[in-house]
């Protein structure tokens, strides 16, 4: 059974309660840096994650596919498209993959 903080999200009909139960045993990574991994970490706890840690110092912020002139701005939306990939992977059942551990 799904915590009640996590059932308006586990019936979504791509993430149900297995893909819940997949994001809730994973440990994941974050795989931002700076401004964007403080929005990747809200994003991913939020849905129940477990976070392990953060990316190296080499990390490069990931690229968007879109475009954001405003530099802070930029930073927030590569925090939450980072979370959002992640989610998305471990809730469709495709594994955490790239920043997991």
């Amino acid at each position: 059974m799904v915590e009640r903080r996590y059932m308006r999200q586990a019936r979504l009909a791509d993430v149900g309660e297995a893909g819940q139960a997949r994001l809730e045993a994973a440990s994941l990574a974050l795989t931002t840096r700076g401004e964007a991994a403080r929005v990747e970490r809200r994003y991913l706890e939020a849905a129940g994650a477990t976070l392990g840690g953060g990316p190296d110092d080499a990390a490069p912020t990931p690229a968007l596919p879109f475009e954001i002139h405003d530099p802070a701005a930029r930073e927030v939306a590569a925090g939450a498209h980072a979370a959002l990939v992640t989610l998305r992977r471990v809730w469709l059942g495709g594994g955490p993959k790239a920043g997991t551990r």
